[in-house]
């Protein structure tokens, strides 16, 4: 079977799942802290798909700021990308947990690092370094029209440096995948909790249901300069 047909049918069934489990109860085992979080249901989803773990004390830490590592690796198991790959980061070391789940982001071409020559693995993953990294995956499909921004009270924080930042914004704001808080800002620049990137997951998986015509994880030319 062709390897991305069969990453689309892994998403698909994790998504559409015709059995549930319930493992947020603490006295089954799950997590002791999301129980009532907004984002119960999405962590739930793809930590029983195992595209989220938790940690060893039990547990999720759901507004806990996501870092870039934890983001690739979160990335990668959600479309089913092996991290196999060796990193070509001068930060990112052999004997690092996330040493191949970075390496296999960077063959995929989703990432590309900063212009130093290090990925900063430790770093909070910002939104638009998220969403970069999500459209890359997406195939960087075309979209030129911006014009959806302007109704963001914060819009103007988007760096006007690379065209591809506003691009990649309005493009996910025109599939709702993008996250909108409720004073109308996207807070571009702010770091990205764990909770927030497993609702960004939960979009872009019902965005891949919808649009058939998008493959998913398709290899990029890295950028040596898009910060993601």
């Amino acid at each position: 079977m062709n390897k991305k047909l069969f990453a689309w049918l892994v998403i698909s069934a994790m998504l559409i799942g015709v059995q549930r489990v319930t493992i947020l109860d603490a006295a089954e085992g799950g997590f002791t802290d999301i129980a009532g979080h907004w984002a119960q249901d999405y962590i739930e989803e793809f930590v029983e798909s195992g595209a989220l773990s938790g940690y060893s004390d039990g547990t999720f830490k759901p507004d806990s700021y996501s870092t870039r590592a934890e983001t690739v690796t979160m990335f990668n198991k959600f479309f089913n990308i092996a991290g196999s790959g060796y990193a070509k980061f001068s930060d990112v070391k052999p004997n690092d947990w996330h040493y191949f789940q970075v390496g296999a982001a960077f063959e995929k071409g989703y990432i590309a690092g900063f212009p130093d020559g290090t990925f900063r693995p430790n770093q909070n993953v910002t939104h638009l370094q998220a969403l970069i990294m999500l459209y890359k995956l997406l195939g960087s499909p075309e979209y030129s029209d911006v014009t959806n921004l302007s109704s963001f009270a914060d819009y103007n924080q988007i760096p006007a440096d690379n065209p591809l930042y506003r691009q990649v914004v309005a493009y996910m704001v025109s599939e709702g995948v993008i996250n909108v808080y409720p004073d109308n800002t996207l807070r571009i620049n702010n770091s990205v909790s764990r909770a927030e990137l497993a609702s960004l997951l939960h979009k872009v998986g019902k965005m891949m249901l919808d649009n058939a015509q998008i493959t998913p994880a398709i290899s990029t030319s890295p950028s040596p300069t898009d910060g993601a």
